[in-house]
């Protein structure tokens, strides 16, 4: 799999599986690499530092893998670390 042709989707654990069944229905062709932090899970009685913190991680994890397109599927990730993230990628 050429991963510069993915889209990385990431979640604190499996309920981001929703967001790539969908994005398979309505893109099928697309390839998707799927990280759920079932380590760190829940985000929500996390300080948002941390959130952040793994939110970064994950987001180079993608990076380092060329994902064209990177989805936060994690509301408390996309509330607390979507401004952090953009400014440091």
């Amino acid at each position: 799999m050429n991963s510069k042709e993915s889209i990385g989707v990431f979640d604190s654990g499996i309920g981001g599986l929703n967001v790539v069944y969908s994005l398979k229905k309505i893109l099928p062709n697309e390839k998707i690499i799927y990280f759920g932090d079932t380590k760190n899970l829940p985000y929500g009685n996390k300080p948002p530092s941390k959130v952040k913190e793994f939110s970064l991680k994950i987001s180079q994890f993608f990076i380092n893998k060329n994902c064209k397109l990177i989805v936060l599927a994690c509301n408390t990730a996309s509330a607390l670390a979507y401004d952090y993230i953009k400014k440091k990628i």
